[in-house]
């Protein structure tokens, strides 16, 4: 389970660059100092951004002596400025001796930002990954009680001190009412990485290009060489161009004159255009920019869409061993070391922690699974599951609204609905929790290290105690006390001889027929 501290001496909202290198900075100005990192992603995660690390950015790190992260990163020799006109000036960043001094370097910003964030975790930093900042208040003690939330869970947290370092549309400020209405300091980009072996032969170098008023009267488009033949090419404009009356203006003016009787929003381009305005247009992938307008070309894009996921998970060191049976949802979070085998369908809401292992014929939905975890084969979970760390659901098990605490093992044929079954639980095959009296549904719990026999019925509302023991067979419909044996049987009856007998009858039977 998460690692929370009884008051923290600080809490960061935010673990980009800023949020990860003030929680260094403070554990080594004292390591005794208790920090929180808090941050909605699960990292490493990617951000729109040139991947350019500048002077500012180099002296934060070797303030705590962490410029060693951009070892082996390759160096920018220059760079390229292009204003109206296509006129360009081109400057060159001349050599040093140490290259934590040089002007410019290149690192993807999910390396950068995951790797400060370890430093972080090195310096034992509690690290809140996949949780939201929700608001704070003031304790009786001018303590701050900070609640942070996920999809499954809500935790309260205190500290002396709270640090927004939430970006530019920063919740921490927003509810301090600081300079929430402006616009003025937030821009809006788009970027991606294309294949570009011909970049530096035409350049001879690893230059940095800009372009300044592109796309309405501001912003920038860049060009910047990343690693091997990778180039990241973008475009940011600043968020205050958007205006919403010039919007509303230019939607009104679009129409369905053409052969499909279609609106196409591209069309805003040309009206925005004859409008006053001005637009431009960056080169991209194709797949970015085909049509969804049937069932076939749904199809297609989803099939774009899943094999980027695919990619990025396995990038970032997931392993999937058909990675084209798989399917992810666009919300899906993935820790380290997760083995995912074939046929698996992630829904909404799924959260997947360290080392935890999906088996084939698997369908996950709501739910968050714990580290060390094994799910499957042939296993559903769905509508609101967590499942604790050293768990193992196993085949044909279905998993509905149920919380699981650690160690639990549910290895076949059950079904668990409503649900609250805490440590070190061992649940036999065919167990059933009977949750529904046909107008309510009812919750179950049961205690820790209990044992719950095979083909056995928990007939919701019920308690099972800790230690408790639930014969094979049994239907249960009371409670349960704690190191209690709990059976339900009716007596066997024995019939002497009643093979031979109804041998006999069936026989005579045959004679009657012929």
């Amino acid at each position: 389970m998460q690692k929370i501290a009884d008051l923290y001496d600080v809490l960061i909202v935010g673990a980009g660059p800023a949020g990860s290198n003030a929680a260094i900075s403070y554990k080594k100005l004292n390591p005794e100092l208790k920090v929180g990192l808090i941050d909605k992603s699960i990292f490493p995660r990617d951000k729109s951004c040139g991947d350019a690390i500048g002077p500012g950015v180099i002296s934060a790190l070797k303030r705590f002596n962490n410029a060693h992260i951009l070892d082996n990163e390759p160096q920018v020799i220059s760079t390229t400025l292009y204003g109206p006109d296509n006129i360009g000036i081109q400057n060159y960043i001349p050599k040093v001796k140490n290259k934590e001094d040089s002007i410019v370097y290149v690192i993807p910003r999910l390396d950068l930002d995951n790797r400060i964030l370890s430093l972080a975790k090195d310096l034992d930093v509690d690290v809140f990954e996949g949780f939201s900042f929700d608001m704070f208040e003031e304790d009786s003690d001018k303590k701050l009680i900070v609640s942070i939330k996920n999809n499954n869970e809500e935790i309260k947290l205190k500290t002396k001190i709270l640090v927004g370092a939430d970006g530019a549309n920063s919740r921490v400020r927003k509810q301090l009412k600081i300079d929430t209405n402006s616009d003025w300091h937030k821009a809006i980009a788009i970027r991606a990485y294309i294949d570009s072996p011909n970049y530096l032969d035409i350049f001879n170098e690893r230059t940095l290009m800009f372009e300044i008023n592109v796309s309405a009267d501001k912003g920038y488009a860049w060009a910047f060489p990343s690693k091997g033949n990778l180039l990241n090419i973008g475009i940011g404009v600043p968020l205050n161009i958007f205006k919403k009356d010039k919007l509303k203006e230019n939607l009104s003016l679009l129409n369905n004159n053409n052969a499909k009787k279609e609106y196409i929003l591209s069309d805003l381009i040309e009206i925005n255009n004859k409008n006053g305005g001005r637009s431009s247009f960056l080169e991209c992938d194709y797949e970015e920019t085909i049509g969804v307008d049937s069932k076939k070309g749904l199809s297609k894009a989803e099939k774009i869409y899943q094999n980027k996921l695919r990619d990025s998970f396995m990038e970032a060191g997931t392993t999937i061993l058909d990675p084209e049976t798989v399917f992810f949802s666009h919300d899906t979070q993935i820790g380290k070391d997760v083995e995912i085998e074939s046929n698996i369908v992630f829904g909404e809401n799924v959260t997947i922690k360290d080392n935890v292992v999906i088996k084939s014929f698997c369908s996950i939905e709501n739910s968050i699974i714990h580290n060390d975890s094994s799910i499957g084969p042939f296993a559903r979970l769905r509508n609101n599951v967590d499942v604790g760390r050293d768990s193992k659901i196993g085949n044909f098990v279905e998993l509905k609204n149920s919380s699981l605490e650690n160690n639990v093992k549910v290895s076949h044929l059950s079904y668990i609905g409503d649900a609250e079954i805490h440590d070190s639980v061992n649940i036999g095959a065919g167990t059933i929790t009977c949750n529904y009296d046909g107008v309510n549904k009812h919750k179950t719990t049961i205690g820790k290290r209990s044992f719950i026999g095979s083909n056995t019925s928990l007939i919701a509302p019920i308690n099972i105690g800790n230690d408790a023991n639930i014969a094979a067979g049994s239907s249960i419909s009371k409670d349960v006390d704690s190191n209690s044996l709990a059976i339900t049987r009716a007596p066997i009856k024995f019939i002497n001889n009643w093979s031979k007998k109804i041998k006999k009858t069936n026989k005579e039977e045959e004679k009657c027929v012929e």
